[in-house]
């Protein structure tokens, strides 16, 4: 019968080893370590650009409440201002409208004196202009 001789060849063993490391090697160099070389990369900047984001994010808050309040502040300056103009505006408006209420009941008393004179002047023409017409009517009448 035949017998199975089941004793290593160290040589074979040696060869095959170093075959194996030889191949690992290769797919270490060519394969393994530019893989593992672009995932860290790629997650470095993946990481890197959230961290990136978030500080950005961060930013923007801190400026949109800074922007916030600096426009809270502007409305109520610009409320307190558009008050205290109208203030202004309606005082000045009333001294205006006093100093033309003064001005016109001036003129009116003026205007009110003249009159007064013409009137009392044609008043004394009066007697004289009926004196005339009276004549004017006679003299019409009796030439008929």
């Amino acid at each position: 019968m035949s017998s199975l001789h089941l004793v290593p060849n160290p040589t074979i063993i040696a060869v095959q080893a170093g075959v194996f490391l030889a191949n690992f090697v290769i797919v270490k160099k060519l394969y393994l370590d530019p893989y593992l070389k672009l995932t860290g990369k790629r997650e470095g900047m993946t990481d890197g650009s959230q961290e990136e984001s978030a500080s950005i994010e961060r930013k923007n808050a801190e400026t949109s409440a800074q922007m916030e309040t600096q426009l809270r502040e502007l409305n109520e300056y610009t409320h307190e201002y558009r008050l205290r103009l109208n203030a202004e505006a309606d005082d000045k408006s009333a001294k205006i409208l006093q100093s033309a209420e003064k001005e016109s009941e001036s003129v009116l008393a003026e205007i009110q004196e003249e009159i007064k004179l013409a009137v009392a002047k044609e008043s004394a023409n009066i007697p004289e202009t009926v004196e005339e017409l009276t004549s004017a009517i006679y003299k019409q009448t009796l030439s008929v």
